[in-house]
């Protein structure tokens, strides 16, 4: 006999609680505003949604209610309201397959939803609905329901959401609100998720937000046989299931994967005339990539794999790979390779990643694409961009239209490269409704370095890929700060209304991440260039400058109204960016190679000041702003942070240079930051360990605080050190050093950075003596990188 389902199970029971239960209790009703701000603590916002009471309830007095064959994930939807309702376990919260009608019954039923007919994806649907008394004015219980687990799993995080700001008392005299209120929701965009950045940290953090995917990379190898073999995280995996998150194993850039082995095992896989590509006229590609693929759709929880085209380079030269498109070849190895799986793995599914590489080729590709594949579009430029254009492209927008699926990869940050604050929620609702408007079907977010940065933005993409017509930008920005505990949310919403036009203006420009590949000095020392171009992208009038710098002493005004700290230094960043730019503008109709006319040259140094001004509260201000977030971030500021600020510190640096060659004063030179030394590969070929000497005597200027950096390049070791020491001796006489000052802790300069800044207090300074460094490091196979060094503005971080 089969089992009942939980509809049959439940539904005399929830009649039982209408008619005949011993406990109910009094509503009070809300007025209008307070259910408004009650409702500020729900994200995302339901699509329907009517609060009109509360009833306090003793938490002793709660029950969960669950049918005995309840799925794994419906019972961690009541797991999670009972330890949130439990106090930390001051008050257990009985979780039963029986009803205690002495009890507050809440109730998880699997059942339809009517009211979600026809709406998408309905197996994510979900409604709450009151259990009241006959007389409709005491409250029984709540109802919690879906089609799925899925469904259930989303109707109790929403009540989470509710019950957790009511929480009162302790022990036995535990108190909760509980809202009296019909909601029935559903998502616009089926898949909301991130790859990369702190996605997998955060899995529970974004599970409470409804995000429910995770594009991971998998670890692919070569065994002794050379038979492809690949894994994931098995925490990861586990992690993932109980949470309602389906994680997608990546396959990476298929140009990329040389540490794979794949080339000692297999040497003709080696694309002609082109380095480290591949030539997919080789069976051994297929082969490979079958075995991946095969491997993972073994693991318990994958049901499919993303592959990554090439994104960089040129493809195989070979004479049967030029009789094609570059990735109609890749495309066609990738279904081969995936029909090849499906005889051991039949129900695996694959996803495709274009790029910025297969750009011009994407047409050919969607062509090859079989019904059942999945295509996401990515791309360096057009995807991880924070203008103001359009992503999706007529193209994609026509293969949407002919019913096929279309994921996209966007930057919810400021850059893919430059980590800089962007708290924007303009930003991110155009991205958002862009998407649902246009007919996706998943979200695939890129935060660099980490979420805790871009805290908002991260919170805006769930609420708008859920419910892109719900709440406008200031309502969101109100309740986000209402569940940050900022006083004054309402002004906190106007003050990211003020900042929002500006911060969107500089990245947009993509400012500073160009200045990453240099070029922003020679714009001033040449003719310039037209707005609405380059660093001026998003600046279509001369005006906007100091519109954009006048938003700014308004949203400076209003952060110090709120006294929330990251908002006022996000605000003098957004600011010192501003002037960075209005002041590149007005020196290159000043500044001529290296001349300035006479009558110019008052202006000239004004502005030069104005952009010094601007990159030195940049380099100030940015260690500030990241120990803010990082109670968010799990580990230290990656390199990506660290190089923000670099990169801005050597702009001062070539300005200043350029200022002197005008005959101007640079007043920063002492604090510039300087490359005093590289480190490459073939200098610990003999000797991975080894202390490094350089000259810092032109740079030591007098006592104060010095900063040396290693910052990595390239490579796949990094660099360690375990002591920088500041060392002395007189001019005439090399052996008689002395040690002036010393830093010792562990540093590892490599993809991921920590400890990579050693400060040297210099007590004394003789200027008959010559100063060098002396840093104990270690450095392996395929390292390289630049060793930089500054000193220390007084007063400064």
């Amino acid at each position: 006999m089969p089992k009942p389902t939980l509809t049959k199970v439940l539904a005399p029971t929830l009649t039982g609680l209408l008619v005949a239960a011993a406990s109910s209790y009094e509503i009070t009703t809300l007025g209008t505003d307070e259910a408004k701000l009650w409702t500020r603590w729900l994200l995302p916002l339901p699509k329907e949604i009517r609060l009109t009471g509360k009833a306090t309830v003793p938490v002793a007095e709660i029950s969960l209610v669950l049918p005995a064959d309840a799925a794994e994930l419906e019972r961690c939807a009541a797991d999670e309201l009972a330890k949130l309702l439990a106090h930390g376990g001051e008050v257990a919260v009985p979780v039963t397959s029986t009803p205690d009608l002495n009890r507050f019954c809440i109730a998880l039923e699997r059942a339809a939803l009517p009211a979600s007919k026809g709406r998408p994806n309905p197996d994510q649907a979900y409604a709450l609905t009151p259990l009241l008394d006959a007389s409709g004015k005491q409250l029984r219980g709540l109802s919690l329901s879906g089609a799925t687990p899925t469904g259930l799993y989303y109707a109790s995080k929403t009540l989470q959401q509710l019950l957790s700001p009511t929480l009162k008392g302790a022990g036995s005299l535990a108190t909760v609100d509980m809202p009296v209120l019909t909601i029935t929701d559903w998502p616009d965009l089926e898949e909301r998720g991130e790859w990369g950045g702190t996605a997998s940290e955060d899995l529970e953090w974004r599970a409470d937000r409804k995000f429910n995917l995770l594009e991971r990379h998998a670890e692919l190898t070569l065994d002794g046989q050379g038979v492809g073999q690949a894994v994931m995280k098995a925490e990861v995996m586990e992690r993932a299931r109980t949470h309602g998150v389906r994680v997608v194993p990546i396959i990476h850039h298929l140009e990329q994967l040389q540490g794979t082995g794949m080339f000692e095992r297999y040497p003709n896989l080696k694309a002609v005339g082109v380095k480290d590509s591949l030539c997919f006229a080789q069976p051994e590609a297929t082969k490979l990539v079958s075995e991946w693929l095969t491997a993972l759709g073994k693991i318990d929880g994958v049901k499919e794999v993303m592959i990554w085209l090439s994104e960089e380079g040129k493809g195989c030269e070979c004479e049967q790979c030029k009789l094609n498109d570059r990735f109609v070849n890749e495309t066609r190895v990738c279904l081969a390779a995936w029909q090849q799986a499906k005889q051991m793995c039949p129900n695996l599914g694959l996803r495709l990643l274009l790029t910025q590489a297969s750009y011009n080729s994407n047409d050919k590709i969607l062509a090859e694409i079989p019904e059942g594949v999945k295509v996401s579009y990515y791309h360096g430029g057009l995807t991880y961009d924070a203008s103001r254009r359009e992503m999706i492209y007529p193209l994609l927008q026509d293969y949407i239209e002919r019913g096929r699926w279309l994921g996209v990869y966007p930057t919810v940050s400021a850059s893919w490269l430059s980590v800089a604050p962007f708290s924007n929620p303009y930003f991110i609702k155009y991205r958002m409704t862009e998407f649902v408007d246009k007919g996706l079907k998943c979200l695939v977010a890129y935060a660099v370095p980490a979420n805790g940065y871009y805290y908002l933005n991260v919170e805006a993409a769930a609420e708008w890929s859920w419910n892109a017509h719900g709440r406008d930008e200031r309502e969101f920005a109100a309740a986000w700060a209402t569940r940050m505990g900022i006083r004054q949310p309402d002004r906190f919403a106007e003050w990211t209304a003020t900042l929002s036009p500006v911060s969107w203006d500089v990245y947009g420009s993509s400012f500073p991440y160009r200045e990453h590949y240099g070029g922003t000095d020679a714009i001033i020392r040449g003719d310039g260039i037209p707005l609405g171009t380059g660093i001026f992208f998003e600046f279509k009038r001369e005006e906007q400058f100091d519109e954009d710098l006048a938003k700014c002493d308004a949203a400076l005004k209003l952060a110090e109204e709120i006294g929330y700290e990251p908002a006022l230094l996000e605000t003098k960043i957004v600011q010192a960016y501003a002037r960075i730019l209005k002041s590149v503008w007005v020196l290159s109709k000043l500044v001529h190679g290296t001349e300035v006319k006479a009558e110019d040259r008052a202006r000239a140094t004004e502005f030069f000041d104005f952009l010094q001004d601007g990159a030195r509260t940049v380099v100030d201000l940015m260690p500030r702003w990241g120990e803010i977030a990082s109670p968010l971030v799990p580990a230290e500021p990656a390199g990506r942070f660290t190089a923000t600020s670099a990169d801005v510190d050597r702009l001062a640096g070539r300005v200043g240079a350029l200022m002197e060659a005008c005959g101007l004063e640079d007043k920063d030179k002492p604090y510039r930051l300087r490359v005093i030394g590289t480190w490459d590969t073939p200098e610990f070929a003999d000797q991975q360990s080894q202390t490094r000497s350089i000259d810092v005597t032109q740079w030591v200027s007098g006592p104060g605080t010095y900063l040396l950096q290693f910052t990595y390049k390239s490579g796949t070791l990094g660099l360690t050190a375990s002591q920088v020491a500041l060392i002395s001796h007189p001019k005439d006489n090399p052996n008689d050093t002395r040690e002036e000052c010393v830093d010792k802790h562990d540093c590892h300069a490599g993809a991921w950075a920590k400890g990579d800044v050693y400060m040297l207090d210099l007590k004394e300074h003789d200027p008959e003596r010559t100063y060098l460094l002396a840093a104990s490091i270690r450095g392996g196979n395929t390292t390289q990188g630049e060793i930089v060094f500054r000193k220390k503005r007084p007063g400064t971080g």
